[in-house]
């Protein structure tokens, strides 16, 4: 993908942001002054933000103390209350974390402030610049039709801060625009910068949030970069913030350098695994041009050293404190060498929706005890589901699923002494079901998958007031292509019917319910994890597409399933189908996870072999009976072998329920 690329195309994104509708996100870690400059200039803007949320990394110099004196809000001009929401941090995660609970808190907590959460924008900064007086509102005027937005920044003496860059994903360096666009007022990129961005929450629903893996440094360059590939990213020449921290600098032909810590010095460089493999999942990496963008990295962080540090350190210490800088800057460098290399050496959690957890993103007081009556509670994910719910204090009432005949249509199928534990649960979650994706035409799939589901929901909605029914079905309702929760079912076998026939009878039933479609649910003890441990560590394993995965932890599928109840009682809106959340894992990175400790690596097919494969396996399926049924089913496990399954993540609080990805750890646990 080109950049910069022309304005002129035109552009259905989100509406243009206004100052009300935006939400000053603020990283700080033990700058006080630094930051309660940056508040009085929030306070003192004419713009009027909509609210502020103020991420707290752990300070020990008096920040908690200062954030907690200011109360629930600011006060601005003329009277004027500004929300305020401070998250304090159990530690300090680097700007990267910070950034990721302060967007994730400006674009999901509802009662922040009066304006919808689709229709947000999160205005990200770190703690020191302050606000230019009426900066935002005069960016909002020029209606820009993008979903991440740039103004410019200027040096605490008034010259301009130059910041007109893009990303070259074959090398992974960050280059300045070429002109005529370097001084356009307006003009496209592909990267990020999270001193001033402005940023939709259509950006986040489609991207996600940034990756704390990063810590700092790169974290935005890569987040632009995500987002570019699905989002318009501009930078215009509209002044928003003023620098208040004084930085050396030099500046160079083609480059501008200020000065650095060794600790930035390096994750900038270690960073670069992490970059690698967000270029590599978006199909554009360029191994060897790659590899020789990271020398240059490296190279100019010493250049920088010896050009921008050394000169200061020379005159305030002689040469002993030049020496001791630049041998600090070389430890810095080797070390973040070092450690990139041990991170591509290993599978890496990368995802494109990085999620929070729920005390990060929800910040909500804890949900009052509930009675839910769970059916299927002795299954593997019904197991699962009463231990969360009991880990969150509500009181589960565990019940055996009846069998039932597949003709079955009336309530009074259902045993009495179900029917009255129903009426007096506040929720109710069907997790029982029959597992058999291979297996033939029987009226026990039907009678599990369907009747069970639709009788459920009818004595759900015919109860007075109607019980919140969550009903996990199957992503396998959907058969092949892209995984959605919107998507009609197209159910290619018997299990995958009449688990689609189970969603229908549980839409035609109404009342309060949630379709919650699981992926590919994996945990200890079961025994489709414990084969595909297996095959992970034997000479067959293979992909031929680094591509997304649906796999995913049961702990995971647990935490969503008793938050959607939690949701349902409590009267929040819900979709009436939730899809499991992706976790991050692709069909390389999850085989490589599983193999545990063990030494090698999957083996790469080409990409025309495995496609030769899966046909010829679909092409068995036609055949009638058993064998075509066995073909369809060993077709498809091979297509998500080697090639995986994407999916749209269409519901950003689903993240949020689903709490932190745990798939790949859970993987090599199962591999040791």
């Amino acid at each position: 993908m080109a950049f910069p690329r022309p304005l002129t195309a035109p552009y259905a994104g989100s509406p243009s942001p206004s100052p009300a509708s935006a939400v000053i996100v603020i990283t700080t870690f033990n700058r006080l002054p630094l930051l309660r400059r940056l508040i009085a200039s929030i306070e003192q803007d004419s713009s009027g933000a909509g609210g502020v949320v103020v991420v707290d990394n752990a300070s020990s110099d008096g920040t908690g103390e200062f954030l907690a004196s200011l109360g629930p809000e600011l006060h601005g001009r003329e009277g004027r209350e500004i929300p305020l929401r401070v998250i304090r941090q159990p530690e300090n995660l680097g700007g990267a974390g910070g950034f990721r609970a302060g967007i994730a808190a400006a674009l999901s907590d509802e009662s922040l402030i009066p304006v919808p959460v689709s229709e947000r924008w999160a205005w990200v900064m770190d703690d020191d610049v302050e606000v230019l007086d009426g900066a935002l509102a005069r960016l909002c005027k020029r209606g820009l039709t993008a979903d991440v937005i740039h103004g410019q920044r200027i040096n605490p003496d008034g010259t301009d801060f130059f910041w007109r860059h893009r990303l070259d994903p074959a090398t992974g360096i960050h280059l300045p625009l070429p002109e005529p666009q370097r001084s356009a007022p307006v003009t496209e990129t592909n990267v990020a910068c999270f001193e001033g961005a402005l940023i939709s929450a259509r950006t986040v629903e489609l991207v996600g949030l940034p990756d704390a893996q990063f810590f700092i440094a790169s974290d935005d360059t890569t987040y632009g970069y995500l987002a570019s590939r699905r989002v318009r990213v501009v930078v215009c020449d509209e002044p928003l913030l003023r620098k208040t921290r004084s930085q050396k600098s030099v500046s160079l032909a083609v480059r501008h350098l200020n000065d650095s810590s060794d600790l930035s010095r390096y994750y900038t460089v270690r960073n670069r695994a992490l970059m690698k493999g967000y270029i590599e999942r978006e199909g554009e990496l360029s191994p060897f041009a790659f590899a020789a963008g990271t020398a240059l990295t490296a190279a100019k962080e010493l250049v920088r050293t010896a050009l921008v540090e050394m000169p200061g350190a020379m005159s305030s210490g002689g040469a002993t404190a030049a020496g001791r800088s630049a041998v600090k800057s070389l430890r810095a460098v080797g070390a973040g060498l070092k450690d990139g290399a041990r991170l591509s050496l290993r599978p890496l959690p990368l995802q494109t929706a990085p999620r929070p957890s729920a005390a990060e993103a929800r910040q909500e007081e804890p949900p009052a005890a509930l009675s839910i009556l769970l059916l299927g509670a002795s299954g593997f994910v019904g197991s699962a589901v009463r231990t969360e719910a009991e880990r969150r204090g509500h009181r589960v009432q565990p019940w055996a699923a009846p069998r039932l005949a597949a003709d079955a249509l009336e309530q009074s199928a259902l045993p009495d002494a179900l029917l009255s534990a129903l009426k007096s649960a506040d929720a109710v979650v069907n997790a029982a079901g029959l597992a058999s994706p291979d297996g033939a035409q029987k009226a026990a799939l039907f009678g599990a998958n369907a009747v069970l589901p639709g009788l459920l929901a009818d004595a759900c909605a015919a109860s007075v007031p109607p019980v919140p029914l969550v009903h996990l079905s199957s992503a396998a309702v959907l058969g092949a292509g892209r995984l959605s929760a919107a998507a009609p079912p197209r159910p290619f076998s018997d299990y995958s019917r009449s688990k689609a026939e189970g969603e229908e009878r549980v839409r035609q039933a109404g009342g309060t319910f949630c379709i919650l479609r699981a992926t590919s649910v994996q945990g200890p003890g079961r025994r489709t994890t414990e084969r595909f441990v297996r095959l992970a560590r034997s000479p067959w394993a293979s992909w031929a597409s680094d591509s997304p995965t649906p796999l995913t932890s049961v702990t995971s599928l647990a935490r969503l399933t008793v938050g959607l109840a939690e949701d349902l009682a409590a009267g929040r809106p819900v979709p009436p189908v939730v899809l499991q959340p992706w976790e991050g894992a692709t069909t390389r990175t999850a085989l490589e996870a599983a193999r545990g400790g063990h030494s090698g690596r999957p083996l790469r097919l080409p990409r025309w072999a495995g496609c030769l494969a899966v046909k010829a396996g679909s092409l068995a399926a036609r055949l009638p009976g058993a064998l075509g049924q066995r073909s369809a089913a060993v077709s498809r496990r091979l297509d998500l072998l080697w090639f995986g399954q994407s999916q749209a993540d269409e519901w950003p609080r689903a993240h949020v329920l689903a709490g932190p990805s745990d798939i790949h750890e859970m993987l090599r646990s199962a591999g040791r």
